[in-house]
């Protein structure tokens, strides 16, 4: 398909529509739907891709991988030969070309932070990426139809997708110096469509055509954490591309109990805010999850209703702590918000009369995460209870990339859990506790359950009770077993 240039649409004004009934929502979960749904699609951590084709003339091979949440790796040979590689392990990158690495900058960093997210269409929202719909264009090409949608990174680097209006799949991707991206070819393996044909169009004149020879995917199934892999490889006859589904699994007490006797958790509930609108229930979940966490031998320090001046004090001096801990907890119920992509808890004391104070009024999430890194505890678990509707959106202009908390990161060793799913918002509730805390305390106390088997369990429960309404999300990164009480 050639690409749609500014001339071509000004041209086909009379074809270009904007339906009222048409979002980017509905065009979108189309496209997730053709290609494998969205509960599958999410059970997906890996894609690796191995590329045959030509560059200008040149035969090459490229080898991709994608993996979850936003790690990337390109590289590209020619006659058996490293010609060109570029790797993102989602906070540090570089580009090579004939063996001299060139750091990525900070705009090429910010840029790859979202433009390499995993499976994009799935989980954009949460990342505060923009898309919207423009309307539908005909192709002067191919005579086709297709959906236009702009996408705007939190950076503000913006490009257009086009999904072909009859097949429901992604077609192009143009970004805005005019290079862009052909997909085709769509084909099925293990249950999933994916392009075969990849046409890549630079404005400096490079012309690569490829197509895939081999894939492989791995995933992880929900019912359990995974433990080990088991590999099954599929050969395709003729030329046809082989598949390599990996899927991970644990066998029923297969790992013995870790005790952990140097645990430290900072808490803090903030429900008494006074120009946000107070909460009921932060101050009484804080005191129930701190009197628990007491009980299952932390070492607690509780804080409630904190200015940003006394939240920093805490979260610092709980940084220190860290260092001589081997299991560090992290928890926070109250006002939380987003703002360009990331997201920020709120004092008491905070008057956001626009986004533009956030970040100098309000107290940045990924502050705990930066002691914990450095820390290097064993174990490191964030507990944000703080995804309820932004009490300063009214008075804004426009809000802060939508309601609830944006996906984080989890440090290696991390475990970091949402009271809802990234994106969306949760109750305050109705009795003592809010649902999810009191999920939380009710299953924080079960013996041998891992702690994601525990949240599993709380993401049931809370799913049941809020009439599925609220689903609560965990990003880990955890690399052995903690169990807030081993078994017997």
């Amino acid at each position: 398909m050639r690409k749609f240039i500014p001339g071509t649409i000004v041209l086909l004004i009379v074809a270009f529509t904007v339906s009222a009934q048409v979002t980017a929502d509905d065009v979108i979960d189309n496209y997730l739907e053709k290609i494998g749904g969205k509960s599958q699609l999410r059970q997906l951590r890996k894609l690796s891709y191995v590329l045959n084709g030509y560059s200008s003339g040149t035969p090459i091979q490229m080898q991709y991988e994608t993996a979850y949440p936003n790690l990337s790796k390109l590289a590209i040979y020619s006659n058996n030969q490293e010609i060109a590689r570029s790797e993102f392990d989602g906070r540090q990158g570089f580009n090579s070309a004939m063996g001299t690495n060139t750091p990525m900058t900070y705009e090429e960093l910010e840029t790859n932070k979202y433009a390499n997210l995993f499976l994009l269409e799935l989980y954009y929202k949460e990342h505060g990426i923009q898309m919207n719909y423009i309307g539908q264009i005909q192709n002067p090409y191919d005579y086709q139809y297709y959906h236009q949608i702009e996408k705007v990174l939190p950076n503000g680097v913006s490009s257009y997708v086009y999904y072909n209006v009859t097949t429901g799949l992604l077609a192009q991707e143009m970004m805005a110096d005019g290079s862009y991206t052909n997909f085709s070819d769509y084909r099925n393996y293990q249950g999933f469509l994916f392009p075969h044909s990849l046409e890549l169009i630079y404005t400096n004149g490079v012309e690569i055509q490829a197509s895939v020879s081999t894939i492989n995917l791995e995933k992880v199934l929900s019912q359990e954490p995974p433990s080990h892999t088991a590999s099954n490889t599929i050969r395709n006859s003729g030329d046809k591309a082989s598949s390599t589904t990996s899927i991970k699994t644990v066998p029923q007490n297969s790992v013995p109990n870790v005790a952990y006797t140097k645990k430290v958790a900072l808490v803090i509930g903030n429900s008494n805010y006074k120009n946000g609108g107070s909460l009921k229930n932060p101050v009484n979940d804080a005191k129930a999850i701190g009197l628990t966490l007491k009980q299952l031998g932390f070492e607690v320090y509780t804080h409630y209703d904190l200015g940003q001046a006394d939240m920093k004090r805490a979260i610092d001096d709980f940084g220190k702590k860290l260092r001589s801990s081997e299991v560090g907890l992290f928890y926070y119920a109250g006002h939380g918000i987003q703002s360009k992509g990331r997201n920020y808890m709120i004092p008491v004391e905070a008057d956001l009369q626009n986004e533009q104070q956030v970040e100098y009024d309000c107290i940045a999430a990924d502050r705990v995460l930066a002691f914990m890194d450095y820390a290097e505890s064993k174990v490191n678990i964030v507990v944000l209870d703080a995804c309820r509707n932004n009490p300063f959106e009214r008075s804004w202009r426009r809000s802060a990339n939508g309601n609830g908390l944006a996906f984080m990161n989890a440090p290696t060793g991390s475990l970091i859990a949402y009271a809802t799913s990234p994106g969306t918002t949760a109750s305050d509730g109705q009795g003592s506790n809010g649902l999810y805390t009191a999920a939380l305390l009710k299953y924080m106390k079960s013996p041998g359950l891992t702690i994601e088997q525990m949240f599993k369990r709380v993401r049931s429960e809370v799913e049941e009770k809020s009439n599925k309404s609220q689903v609560p999300w965990e990003s880990t990164s955890l690399k052995g077993e903690f169990y807030f009480v081993p078994s017997h």
